[in-house]
Order: C-alpha cells, then sequence, then structure tokens
C-alpha cells in the first residue's frame, strides 16, 4: 500500500474497502468491476435440519442481502449460483426476499422454533459477515454460534468430512455451477433434474442453449434453497494516472493486460 502511494507501484488491484479513503488526495483513479466471486453460505443439505426445505428457505428469507452488503463495503446481492459474468446467469431475485416473519413461520411449521446452528467459518475471513448472520438470524429466534477455524481443519472437517451445518467460504472460480451438480459436494445437494440439465449443457455445442439450460438448472437450486448467496463479490482497483486500458472486471483464472498501456509521464 506505501509503495504503490510512494510510486513504487503503477496498479494495485484487490483493494480492500476498508483502505479505500487512503487514496483520497492521490493521483490514483480508484475502478469497481465485478467477479465471478460468489460468498457462499452453504447449506449442509445432506444432514438435518439443513434437509428439510422450510429450513433453508427460512435461513435465507432471515437474511437483509442488502444490509450485508453494505456492510461488506464491495459487492452486489446475488441470489443464485451464477454470477453475472457466467453463462447461465439470470436475475433471481424474485426467489427470495428479506422476510423475517415468513421465516418465523416457516420454522414453527417445521417444528424449528428454538434452532440452535453453527456456521463454520475459515478464520481469515474477518468477522463482518459472521456478525451480520448472529444479528440477522436472532431476529427469528435461531441462534448462531461461529466456529472460526484455520482453513486445514476447515478442509477436513467442512470440504472432506461434511462434518457441519452451515459454512461460509468465497467460492471464486468462474463456471463452478457443477458444483451443485455433484451430490458428492460438501453442499451434498442431490437433484436429479439439475444434474440432468448440466450434463446436457455441457454436451451441447451451441453456446447459446447451454447457457439456457444453466440458467434453468441454476433457477431449481435457488428454488431448493440449496445454499444462499450472500452477495457477489466486486474487486476495487487503484490505477496510476500512468496506466490506462487496465480491466475492471475480474474472473479470478486470469487479468487480461492486451489493452494495457504505461506512459513514461503524467
Amino acid at each position: 500500500m506505501n509503495t504503490a502511494l510512494d510510486g513504487g507501484v503503477q496498479v494495485l488491484t484487490a483493494v480492500d474497502p476498508n483502505l479505500v479513503t487512503e487514496f483520497e488526495g492521490t493521483d490514483f483513479t480508484l475502478t469497481t468491476g465485478r467477479t465471478t466471486d460468489k460468498a457462499t453460505l452453504a447449506f449442509n443439505n445432506a444432514k438435518a435440519p439443513l434437509d428439510d426445505v422450510r429450513v433453508r428457505e427460512a435461513l435465507r428469507l432471515a437474511i437483509d442481502h442488502e444490509a450485508l452488503v453494505e456492510a461488506v463495503g464491495a459487492g452486489t446481492t446475488l441470489y443464485g449460483p451464477i454470477p453475472e459474468l457466467d453463462p447461465g446467469y439470470q436475475d433471481l431475485s424474485d426467489v427470495i426476499s428479506y422476510d423475517p416473519e415468513k421465516a418465523k413461520a416457516l420454522l414453527k411449521e417445521a417444528g424449528q422454533e428454538d434452532l440452535e446452528l453453527t456456521l463454520t467459518i475459515p478464520s481469515f475471513y474477518g468477522t463482518t459477515v459472521p456478525k451480520v448472520l448472529i444479528s440477522d438470524f436472532a431476529k427469528v429466534g435461531v441462534t448462531l454460534d461461529v466456529d472460526s477455524v484455520e482453513f486445514p481443519a476447515w478442509l477436513e472437517d467442512v470440504y472432506t468430512n461434511h462434518d457441519y451445518d452451515l459454512s461460509f467460504v468465497l467460492h471464486v472460480e468462474p463456471r463452478d455451477f457443477g458444483n451443485f451438480a455433484n451430490p458428492d459436494y460438501y453442499f451434498g445437494y442431490d437433484n436429479p433434474e439439475v444434474q440432468s440439465l448440466y450434463t446436457k449443457a455441457l454436451e451441447t455445442v451451441d453456446a447459446d442453449e447451454s447457457a439456457k439450460l444453466l440458467a434453468q438448472a441454476a433457477k431449481i437450486v435457488s428454488k431448493d434453497h440449496a445454499a444462499d448467496w450472500l452477495y457477489n463479490g466486486e474487486t476495487i482497483t487503484a490505477v496510476s494516472p500512468l496506466v490506462s486500458g487496465f480491466p475492471k472486471d475480474s474472473i479470478n483464472s486470469r487479468i487480461d493486460l492486451a489493452g494495457v498501456t504505461v506512459s513514461s509521464e503524467k
């Protein structure tokens, strides 16, 4: 950070939203771009009580996604498993809304009025998201305990052994919808119709048809409340006036620098 402000670096990517004010009064221009980062609140679909769709829907209804995005500082709402930069994206905001009263009614119907769940989260993600979830869930009568663990422990317990209730991870890989078509993945989500649509999407050579099939499958996943997508991450980039053409968006697999030029003087 100091090196950039001292002129030693011309571009600084993935700027922490909390550090944006540090660039005020400098020559750097800040840009905000889209990413394929899906802030995923995983539900263990194979484990009670998360195997009950009413419980999963209630948890999603309890989350004030707009407020969570504001708390995070860089992101947009995302109500399904495919982000805008990937084939098959569609606006699924009609599937879920912020409705604590409906959430409480669903929990009562499911016999889970005094529900206590544990959120297992890698420690490097910090406390912003857990704090919002604790507060939102408390409003519908759900007690959320947070287990912040080192990443190797998360890989062992959650990813490998599927020993968890809820988990939070930023899934950054592009075109990774196939995780929801894999019943052995740590989500524990098993829907044959989704698996069939995904297989057909991979088999077709028509890109538009493939995207259409993925969109159909993604809507089913969201309607099944297989997980919650807390937000779609945004990337903040600080660019020196010496640099032009640096891309705003990031797909986390490569940065296209073909159009970037660097001037020797301002």
